[in-house]
């Protein structure tokens, strides 16, 4: 679905990776918003959502896609103007320390940076580059993680 998938620590909204924009309209496939908006993405890696979007609700409304940079000095500056924005660089990537919390993804899951605790339960365990997951599971009746959480 369009629109809304979580929310940033200063309010601003996180969309998914499509933009809205399908062949013919029918929604059959959607494109990569991040790839083919990025030339109207700000310094920070945000825009507002055009003027057509799904049902006319998110028109003009300021969101991401991707990791803001105004977070982080990781990411790469879009122009020249972007090094007098004050917001860049609230925080640099460390690889030996937990990485500061960003935001919330709507199932309730934390959004942190890219640093995080080798065993997430252990906060004395190591720190390692947290890389964005999934796993599937071969059951056809859930019997246990009622909620959908892993």
């Amino acid at each position: 679905p369009l629109g809304h998938i979580g929310v940033l620590k200063n309010g601003v909204p996180i969309y998914n990776a499509e933009d809205a924009m399908s062949y013919n309209g029918q929604g059959i496939w959607l494109r990569n918003a991040v790839y083919w908006e990025n030339d109207g993405m700000d310094c920070s890696k945000g825009h507002p959502a055009p003027n057509m979007g799904p049902g006319g609700l998110a028109q003009g409304r300021y969101h991401h896609h991707q990791n803001p940079v105004a977070f982080t000095t990781a990411g790469v500056l879009l122009s020249s103007i972007c090094t007098l924005y004050p917001a860049s660089s609230l925080y640099t990537p460390d690889p030996n320390a937990h990485s500061p919390l960003l935001g919330y993804a709507f199932d309730g899951y934390p959004i942190y940076g890219c640093f995080g605790y080798d065993n997430p339960a252990d906060p004395n365990s190591g720190i390692r580059r947290i890389e964005s997951s999934y796993a599937t599971r071969n059951i056809t009746v859930r019997e246990t993680l009622p909620d959908g959480t892993v």
